[in-house]
């Protein structure tokens, strides 16, 4: 089998496996790959596979020697093997007649197929990866699409075959014995008359095609042959991929650039496009954290440890001053999608301002809403109660409308319902919960952009926590038999009352009023600071005066009672003239 390029090729022996040069000399001896009977090299990994006896699977990373994985399939020798060359598994035939599918970060096998109540005698696979050829001691060629595991047709052959290939172009070629048949589009069409056919006068051994090339290498019992076989390689070659006529300083450079662009083992898997998707639970639960940690309160003082106190309070103003930061990018994302309105803010400064008693109002701030589905997955992101919205009198759901209000939802695409209603048919894309498949949503085609919510789906996070506690099943008792505090209208909604100063500016006969609203952690934060600041400075100064010996008790006392006696003896006041 040969490796990444054609100076190294790696030869199974009857004990152990060896590394030879293109001039025959032993580089390595490969004693983990011990009684291996097949060999397959993936050349993006460069990953040398190999079948043994004792029924395990060896992958040996080859760039650094390491072996990376050895799987027992407990499945009996395994003598057929190939790969699938557009995601990398390996596909081995057994004697029970099924093919598995492996891969070497799973220790099971990911498909495995039954294709014959009798051994396999070979597998191959198709250069898109879509189409696999397999065939049974019964001398039947069955073709399988692998997009469905299903199969496509099968085909009877006059003699046992043993080894199969796959050209380039689809092209297939059995051995039978010292015979050799090549079948010209067998992955579309279901036709037994065979594209060519060769007699070798010696039994055939192996099978290879020769990549960009109309060549067929054949391998029997008393040495190599050649067969031309028109319309087999690929005409097109890409230099970058695979170039025939690289010179020595390409080679080199090829090899270098493969070496760093190796994919790891760990990203072999069925779906070669799984890297690509994007996992949303992950990002679901991030973007909860960060409203968890946008709402929740300053860090308490005491978890601070240092000596003095005025590290303890150094290191305690740049730990909030980090949160708040850490708060206000996290703000300004959510405005940014979406989830949070940003308000907009008119400065104006205290002199043209005019403060009344009056106009200080008390309003509500509602803090982000969650709710849940009876399962506990996240449904739905509000920035108010559902006893805020409209209600749809007809079955009782609330209406989500982005133009009114801001709201984030989590679910997946149900099916269309037809409802027969006394003005028409009515038509209800409905939605599901991503976890347990409720319907949690519909809409309706005409306006996609107002949602429906179902009356009683979801509940607030203090209901779900609540039910929980009691037990698994209080969920559904608290969502069906509940009625007015499903939608958080109860103890669940988290709302706090803020104090909002008007700013009137008297302007002559038309006034303006400016509603300013300030951060109370920042304010608080602050005024914390300037008076730490003072306090520490007095002790300072007064520490430096008694040390230079400028303050002391006495001279403290002479003090207080200079400034007792002034205040008695004023000078200039009626209060003195009748003395």
């Amino acid at each position: 089998m040969w490796l990444h390029n054609e100076t190294m090729l790696a030869v199974a022996q009857k004990r152990w496996t060896y590394v030879y040069d293109n001039k025959g000399t032993e580089l390595h001896c490969l004693k983990r790959l011990s009684d291996v009977m097949r060999l397959e090299f993936l050349p993006y990994h460069y990953l040398l596979v190999g079948s043994s006896k004792t029924s395990f699977l060896h992958w040996l990373d080859v760039s650094v020697g390491k072996l990376v994985q050895s799987t027992l399939t407990r499945r009996g020798p395994i003598d057929v093997m190939c790969q699938n060359p557009s995601n990398a598994i390996i596909h081995c035939g057994h004697g029970n007649g099924t093919v598995s599918l492996w891969s070497p970060t799973v220790k099971k096998p990911l498909v495995s197929m039954l294709c014959y109540g009798n051994p396999v005698r070979s597998v191959a696979v198709e250069q898109t990866g879509n189409f696999m050829a397999t065939v049974g001691a019964d001398r039947i060629v069955k073709v399988w699409d692998l997009r469905n595991y299903g199969e496509l047709h099968r085909l009877k052959v006059p003699y046992s075959t043993s080894h199969m290939v796959f050209s380039q172009r689809g092209l297939l070629a059995c051995s039978m014995g010292t015979f050799i048949r090549v079948y010209k589009d067998i992955c579309k069409l279901s036709s037994a008359e065979p594209y060519m056919i060769h007699n070798c006068k010696e039994v055939v051994t192996d099978l290879r095609f020769c990549p960009f090339e109309d060549v067929l290498g054949v391998g029997h019992r008393t040495g190599y042959c050649n067969l031309l076989i028109p319309g087999s390689g690929e005409a097109n070659i890409d230099a970058f991929e695979s170039n025939p006529f690289q010179s020595l300083q390409q080679r080199r450079e090829m090899e270098v650039h493969s070496l760093l662009d190796k994919i790891q083992p760990e990203l072999i898997t069925l779906d070669p496009q799984a890297v690509t998707n994007l996992d949303r639970d992950y990002e679901a639960e991030k973007l909860q954290n960060k409203v968890k940690f946008l709402f929740s309160k300053m860090p308490k003082s005491n978890q601070v440890e240092k000596k003095t106190a005025k590290n303890k309070q150094a290191i305690r103003n740049q730990q909030q001053r980090e949160v708040l930061r850490k708060k206000r990018d996290i703000r300004l994302e959510l405005q940014n999608m979406g989830i949070l309105k940003q308000k907009s803010k008119k400065v104006q400064t205290m002199a043209d301002t005019v403060v009344n008693r009056e106009d200080v109002e008390e309003v509500e701030d509602q803090q982000v809403q969650w709710y849940y589905c009876l399962c506990g997955e996240l449904a739905l992101i509000s920035e108010k109660p559902l006893d805020r919205l409209p209600l749809r009198p007809r079955d009782r759901a609330r209406v989500l409308d982005n133009e009114k209000g801001t709201y984030k939802t989590f679910s997946k695409p149900n099916e269309t319902v037809y409802l027969s209603r006394s003005e028409g048919v009515e038509v209800q894309c409905r939605l599901e919960c991503k976890q347990c498949s409720a319907i949690m949503f519909y809409y309706s085609p005409d306006r996609p952009d107002i949602l429906f919510l179902v009356d009683k789906a979801v509940v607030s996070s203090d209901q779900l926590s609540t039910a929980k506690a009691s037990g698994p099943d209080v969920v559904g008792r608290s969502a069906v038999g509940y009625d007015g505090d499903v939608d958080g209208s109860g103890p669940s909604s988290t709302t706090k009352k803020v104090m909002i100063t008007k700013m009137v500016k008297s302007g002559g006969k038309f006034g303006s009023v400016t509603v300013s609203t300030i951060d109370e952690e920042e304010e608080e934060l602050e005024a914390k600071e300037i008076a730490a600041s003072y306090s520490n400075n007095a002790i300072v100064v007064e520490k430096q005066m008694r040390r230079k010996g400028m303050l002391n008790r006495r001279g403290a006392e002479q003090f207080v009672e200079a400034e007792r006696l002034k205040k008695e003896h004023r000078r200039g006041t009626l209060l003195d003239s009748d003395n």
